[in-house]
């Protein structure tokens, strides 16, 4: 091959590759800006005595939970409960929920029940899921007239020590880095994207055995992002839990803990440390159940929220 051809061909790869480059880097971009507007178009923001919240309502009839989301998440991490009327804020530091609007997890609750007081809404069923437990826990703790009962899902009870790889990755990555390491792994198939939060194997082939199950995980995949819009309130939520002390026993709402007994990002002791404090509780443990049990065992998990919330 001659000089002039070799210099020909580079250009022809140099071009392709810009191409390729550019095209990704625009269609990254117009993502971005339809899922923020997506957001912003699906809640509201609510000035309170506390300051502003963002939440979503779903307007449906019935019992109404105050449903607060974990860490990293926001308004949108809600799933299976179509049947009652879910109010969903973005924890302050999360989307569009500023981190002023309150740090601690009494200064969150107290922000909840503010923001109850505008939609006059006087009693509710709290339900705190991982890291929405302990601001959910410190609720039903100052505000026993307003719960009506508290769900604890794989919620945090006591300090979170020590941050998995994959929550420090969370806390430092870009919009860009996470939006293609999920795109990539939605490329290589639907077990490498469920595998991208479900370590456990068998956990694994429950969801992709279930279209529903897998959809619904792909979009909770998908509600951490964009990244940077959910960091603030992440980084706020290790600091304040990393000596977390939560008073349980003056819990006295009707409380059910529900946990997975291979859950590792939220270890099943921390609601055995709850129904051990609180007299009105009770523990269900999902066997084999990690922490994205709501996909893999939907149906058991759903028949035992039913019946908490037909017992009120």
């Amino acid at each position: 091959m001659s000089v002039k051809k070799i210099i020909i061909f580079i250009k022809y790869i140099f071009l392709f590759f810009l191409v390729v480059f550019v095209s990704v880097f625009l269609f990254f971009h117009l993502e971005k800006y339809l899922t923020l507007k997506e957001l912003e178009k699906n809640s509201q923001i609510l000035d309170t005595r506390l300051g502003q919240i963002e939440y979503s309502d779903s307007l449906n009839e019935g019992p109404v939970i105050l449903h607060i989301h974990g860490s990293p998440g926001g308004y949108d991490q809600v799933f299976g409960l179509d049947e009652y009327k879910v109010i969903s804020p973005s924890r302050p530091g999360y989307l569009r929920t500023p981190i002023t609007s309150g740090r601690t997890p009494e200064e969150q609750a107290d922000l909840y029940k503010a923001l109850l007081e505008e939609l006059s809404i006087d009693s509710v069923i709290i339900w705190g899921s991982s890291g929405g437990g302990p601001s959910a826990i410190e609720f039903a703790i100052k505000y026993p007239e307003s719960t009506r009962g508290l769900i604890l899902f794989e919620a945090l009870t006591g300090p979170w020590l020590e941050a998995k790889e994959i929550d420090k990755y969370f806390l430092s990555a870009s919009d860009f880095s996470l939006w293609f390491s999920l795109k990539l792994s939605e490329i290589f198939g639907k077990k490498n994207l469920v595998s991208f939060v479900v370590p456990d194997v068998s956990n694994q082939n429950l969801i992709l055995s279930d279209e529903i199950s897998f959809k619904e995980l792909k979009k909770l995949i998908w509600t951490i992002w964009p990244i940077t819009k959910r960091q603030r309130g992440f980084s706020n939520d290790a600091e304040m839990f990393f000596d977390l002390n939560l008073d349980l026993q003056k819990i006295s709402s009707p409380t059910i803990a529900i946990h997975g007994t291979k859950d590792i990002n939220v270890d099943i002791s921390h609601s055995i440390k709850l129904i051990e404090a609180v007299k009105s509780s009770k523990l269900h443990k999902i066997i084999g159940a990690d922490h994205y049990m709501s996909f893999s065992h939907r149906s058991e998990i759903n028949e035992i929220i039913e019946e908490f919330i037909e017992s009120l």
